[in-house]
């Protein structure tokens, strides 16, 4: 590939779209200096298959959308992936696919890289699953993003620090997440954020491990800032998971649940931990069928009874619904 590059020397001043496709994996592709002529005004969108970063003395200030699959044959470097983002001042999309095995190596120094303009970002592993994400974030100021995927069919912990405490500055239309939701799969589980402006944070993990290691993980996000959740039809297994997650998200004050959810319920009436379990919530919606109406009786006649503010309101299904 770096052979190919040296030949290529003429200007490309309508050059508009690059695609790089390596056959044969590339850990730092070696950008000479005559590549193009040093000359690719026009150059906006860069796409890079099999090449993990890029070196070379060139930034392309005209870029403003980059989709990068990275080497799956060996350990992605999290500091040169991040010297190439810096090499890209103008984007305004990035896609990172992840497919190295390996755990990434953590970020050397503590050099952050801005790019002013992003307002787009997914990160995701490759299609099996199996891969390990980089933990870029934590090198990056994203001052102006509003919308950031990450989709990961492995647990997110041995990805490294994917939110790290310097992440609401880092990233300051995320420093606060009013609006969430949870929805569980089979193993895995998918969360929603949204800013007050409606900025938007989606994670999904495809491999689901403790509430306490995941939310080591997501330690730095803003969970304490959710003031409304809803959370997804969940079977049984899932519930002592959601009480750890309610437990970090300790300020939500209106609390929306699907599904069966009459353990949960049981929970709730008999006092259990209420006080560190929701302590702020002052609104429950049970979306549910008749049969646990009674179970939704008796919830609210505890809390009643408790002197906690609280009220509590149910949905029957109709016929055919």
């Amino acid at each position: 590939m770096e052979r190919i590059a040296e030949h290529l020397v003429e200007p490309a001043p309508s050059l508009r779209v690059l695609n790089i496709n390596s056959r044969h994996p590339i850990h730092t592709l070696d950008i000479p200096p005559a590549f193009f002529g040093g000359s690719f005004p026009s150059l906006r969108t860069l796409l890079m298959e099999e090449v993990s970063s890029f070196s070379g003395p060139h930034t392309f200030p005209s870029v403003t959308s980059l989709t990068l699959s990275t080497n799956s044959h060996v350990r992605l470097d999290t500091t040169s992936l991040l010297n190439t983002l810096g090499r890209l001042p103008s984007l305004e999309s990035v896609s990172i696919e992840f497919r190295s095995l390996w755990v990434p190596t953590p970020i050397i120094g503590d050099r952050t890289v801005t790019l002013q303009n992003l307002r787009k970002m997914s990160l995701s592993t490759n299609s099996t699953g199996d891969a390990c994400m980089g933990p870029i974030l934590c090198g990056l100021h994203l001052p102006k993003l509003e919308r950031l995927k990450i989709h990961s069919g492995h647990t997110l912990e041995s990805n490294g620090p994917f939110f790290p405490s310097s992440f609401p500055n880092l990233l300051p239309n995320f420093s606060e997440l009013p609006k969430a939701t949870i929805t569980f799969g089979s193993g895995s589980f998918t969360l929603q954020f949204r800013s007050g402006y409606q900025h938007t944070l989606d994670i999904f993990v495809g491999r689901r491990s403790s509430d306490k290691e995941t939310r080591r993980v997501l330690g730095g996000l803003p969970l304490r800032s959710v003031r409304s959740l809803a959370v997804g039809p969940t079977e049984r297994a899932d519930r002592e998971f959601l009480f750890g997650m309610l437990e970090a998200m300790d300020g939500v004050e209106d609390l929306e649940v699907g599904g069966d959810w009459t353990g949960l319920l049981r929970f709730w009436r008999e006092g259990r931990e209420w006080e560190r379990l929701c302590p702020a919530l002052c609104k429950l919606r049970v979306c549910c069928g008749e049969v646990h109406v009674l179970e939704l009786a008796a919830f609210e006649g505890a809390r009643r009874d408790a002197g906690l503010p609280l009220t509590a309101t149910h949905g029957l299904r109709e016929e055919g619904d």
